[in-house]
């Protein structure tokens, strides 16, 4: 009882945690990603410090825990192919149930259709990346992914990955 007592007042205390966490840019300080950092950091639940060393082992401390988020090449532009296509599938979706009611126009919705499928299929199939590189002894691992998945969900196409460094 007195261990889950510890537990408990670390996690959900009233004193505010911040994690220390190193973000790299890779994505050529593209507007989303700008964003995406400035999001992180108004959360206040982290102590950023933006990154351009090219060695990270340079960034790893003895008895430190690391944090680094990589944003990767293309990151914007897979964030925006991703919205698209998502948002065209909407549109197609609901103009399948539009065309039931506007019989007298059902003609011109599919050819819009067809031209909104069409294009929808020639857009890439990806999602958008965010790397975060950890130590495998960092605690409270759970909570600094849970905060990035949260901004991360710009759109519901993101996906975080989270690799395991020594």
């Amino acid at each position: 009882p007195l261990l889950l007592l510890v537990i408990f007042s670390t996690v959900f205390g009233g004193e505010e945690v911040k994690f220390h966490l190193y973000v790299q840019n890779l994505d050529n300080d593209s507007q989303l990603s700008i964003a995406f950092i400035e999001a992180l950091n108004s959360t206040r639940a982290f102590e950023i410090e933006v990154v351009n060393k090219t060695n990270l082992a340079d960034l790893i401390k003895p008895f430190s825990h690391p944090r680094l988020l990589v944003i990767p090449p293309g990151f914007h532009a897979s964030a925006i192919n991703s919205t698209v296509k998502s948002r065209i599938s909407v549109i197609v979706s609901t103009l399948q149930i539009a065309k039931r009611y506007a019989k007298e126009n059902r003609s011109e919705i599919e050819r819009g259709m067809k031209a909104l499928e069409e294009f929808n299929r020639s857009l890439p199939e990806e999602k958008a990346w965010l790397i975060l590189y950890v130590d495998r002894t960092t605690q409270k691992l759970q909570f600094v992914q849970l905060w990035i998945a949260l901004r991360a969900r710009l759109t519901s196409n993101f996906s975080t990955q989270a690799k395991l460094s020594t």
